[in-house]
């Protein structure tokens, strides 16, 4: 048989082959574009780290080499310019700034040292706030809040961020100052008025309330009630002790998450189902409450009182 006519004879590639072929090609390009990007995002993150501490050696050095005694950067107002005295002592070649996604580095006048702030909305449109951002006029808040270098302190003061979800988790990291009284709370399925008068739910870790308590309290217009019943968790459970013996002083004085959870009754469509974590302990999942708060009008937010408390960061997916 001729060889030609063996070539001839194969069947040549299809349409449907050609774009099955194009469209694999495309996914493929497409996954090694995510991963790519999330690893020079991460690149970015790594070398923003590195230029603070870069930063606050020389600084340090500096201070030293002048004999300065805290009083430095006073005349200056912007952090470029800060860094602009820097590179004029030749002790960095140029003036740096946050490589990664709404990062930013700053002076904090606070701690007297470079700061790093990394505030991010994630692709899965979980909000994560991380309160060491000087900037906290993206906040609707009341009372007194002061920004320091890794958290938000606030000794008494409201505060609120939008939460435009109908079921969602909230996750709050923070920190009360040693005391015996006072306490800090996460608002949820909550409205507010014109004036920021709040109308809705709150959980409270509420260090002066029977001994040091987990509580749930309705508020309307700005106004708390009284511990919803059966809702209570104080010094006679295993987790939250109580706080005039030295082993819960030190307790409630320490580092906490407290995480809620916000679902929608299975068995009734207007009435929503709470359940409360403590770091990773479960304290309770049955709380069914009933709300008419609409998602474009929910809001979450912070509140202190009577004693200094330090926000970490807020998350809400």
């Amino acid at each position: 048989m001729d060889w030609r006519n063996m070539i001839n004879s194969k069947k040549g590639v299809t349409l449907i082959e050609l774009l099955a072929v194009i469209v694999i090609i495309g996914i493929i390009a497409g996954i090694s574009l995510v991963l790519s990007t999330g690893l020079i995002e991460k690149t970015r993150y790594k070398a923003d780290l590195a230029n603070v501490k870069i930063l606050n050696d020389v600084t340090e050095l500096y201070i030293q080499v002048n004999g300065l005694n805290g009083a430095y950067f006073e005349e200056t107002t912007t952090d470029e310019s800060r860094m602009q005295i820097l590179v004029d002592e030749g002790y960095i070649n140029k003036t740096v700034s946050a490589m990664a996604k709404d990062a930013s580095i700053y002076w904090s006048n606070d701690s007297f040292c470079w700061a790093y702030s990394l505030n991010t909305v994630a692709e899965d449109t979980s909000t994560n706030y991380v309160f060491n951002n000087p900037d906290t006029s993206s906040y609707l808040k009341s009372g007194t809040w002061i920004s320091n270098a890794n958290n938000l302190y606030s000794s008494y003061g409201l505060l609120f961020l939008d939460n435009p979800r109908s079921e969602y988790t909230i996750t709050v990291e923070a920190k009360l100052d040693a005391s015996s009284v006072g306490g800090y709370g996460i608002f949820f399925e909550t409205t507010l008025d014109p004036n920021m008068k709040d109308t809705g739910y709150i959980v409270q870790m509420d260090r002066g309330y029977n001994g040091g308590s987990l509580l749930i309290r309705p508020r309307t217009n700005g106004t708390e009630g009284n511990p919803i019943s059966g809702f209570r968790y104080d010094s006679t459970n295993s987790i939250i002790p109580r706080v005039s013996t030295t082993e819960g002083y030190a307790w409630w004085s320490s580092q906490h998450e407290v995480k809620l959870k916000i679902e929608i009754d299975p068995n009734s469509a207007s009435d929503k189902i709470l359940s409360v974590w403590i770091d990773g302990n479960l304290m309770f999942d049955d709380f069914s409450f009933s709300t008419s708060v609409i998602p474009s009008n929910n809001f979450t937010g912070l509140r202190s009182w009577r004693t200094g408390t330090e926000y970490y960061s807020l998350k809400i997916t």
